[in-house]
């Protein structure tokens, strides 16, 4: 009785193991293979890191969006009126980079294939996040011809250089584009992230700022507190109902040496949670949610505060 029985649980792990193997190709086994390294090999934990991962991402996006529309919709404004013109890309008078030139006629054509009319409206929409954060760049003497005379203008007087002010802003076209590629961000000190990206539609516009601080699924880091965390967890919230997501906890793989330095979750932090040794111990949840569309809290190690 016992052979036939230990024969059907074979079988069931099987499966098992096949379902995962299937579900790991599918994500990519070399893109996994970081997941399971920063857990140690734990490959159950590794799929709940992953899961975990794609919230977060999502969480940010957010932010990212109305720093992208802010940042886009505030150097336009800034360049028709410098130029006295709503299509101040062809202002004679404007030395713009071939590049920057080539993604102005790139949109012209999306438009028309579109079946519509490229307005100005449509083509400054039309235009990439790197397309205006390039405006802020070098370029083709853009200090003088851009910054200058218009550009400085769509920012707060505390804003700095144009050369710092593009790298801020880069520097964030950089982490969208890892979301946007569906990359791992779990290992960055995403409290620092969205403190920048807040800071930076501060810059812009501070009433903006405060409404996305106000409704961020991410939590923490904007208003400088220490320990920031970001609020996301894969199941969301539905109604009055709060869903909380699954725990990920215990591995040594994510208490082991030099792990300080990966700008994720800190020591201290996952010892606390975990105890000395590691092992596999339940999270307790953490307060719920407070307005919507924010997402419950699972509970996770803080983020250590460094500078990035």
């Amino acid at each position: 009785m016992t052979i036939p029985a230990r024969g059907v649980r074979h079988k069931e792990l099987s499966i098992e193991l096949e379902k995962r193997r299937q579900l790991i190709k599918a994500i990519s086994t070399e893109q996994f293979a970081r997941y399971e390294a920063t857990v140690g090999g734990d490959v159950d934990l590794a799929l709940r890191l992953y899961a975990w991962n794609i919230a977060v991402s999502g969480a940010f996006l957010g932010p990212l969006q109305v720093l992208e529309v802010s940042l886009r919709n505030a150097l336009h404004d800034r360049l028709t009126a410098c130029f006295a013109r709503e299509d101040w890309w062809n202002a004679r008078s404007l030395d713009l980079m071939f590049v920057h030139r080539q993604a102005i006629a790139a949109a012209y054509e999306r438009i028309r294939d579109a079946g519509k009319m490229p307005t100005c409206g449509r083509v400054v929409a039309e235009l990439s996040f790197g397309f205006w954060v390039g405006l802020l760049g070098a370029g083709a003497n853009y200090e003088m011809t851009l910054w200058r005379p218009a550009l400085r203008h769509a920012f707060s007087a505390d804003v700095g250089t144009r050369k710092q002010v593009h790298h801020d802003f880069d520097r964030r076209r950089t982490f969208r584009n890892r979301i946007a590629h569906h990359e791992s961000i779990f290992h960055r000190h995403l409290a620092g992230e969205h403190t920048h990206i807040i800071r930076l539609i501060r810059l812009i516009c501070p009433v903006t700022a405060e409404w996305v601080t106000l409704n961020s699924r991410v939590e923490g880091g904007a208003g400088g507190a220490t320990g920031a965390r970001p609020r996301a967890a894969p199941d969301l919230v539905l109604g009055s109902h709060q869903a909380h997501a699954p725990h990920w906890a215990g591995s040594t793989g994510l208490g082991g040496p030099g792990w300080e330095d990966r700008g994720c979750m800190d020591r201290a932090a996952w010892t606390g949670l975990h105890g000395p040794g590691g092992g596999r111990r339940a999270l307790p949840q953490d307060p719920p949610f407070r307005a919507f569309p924010r997402v419950p809290r699972d509970a996770r190690a803080s983020l250590r505060q460094r500078r990035i």
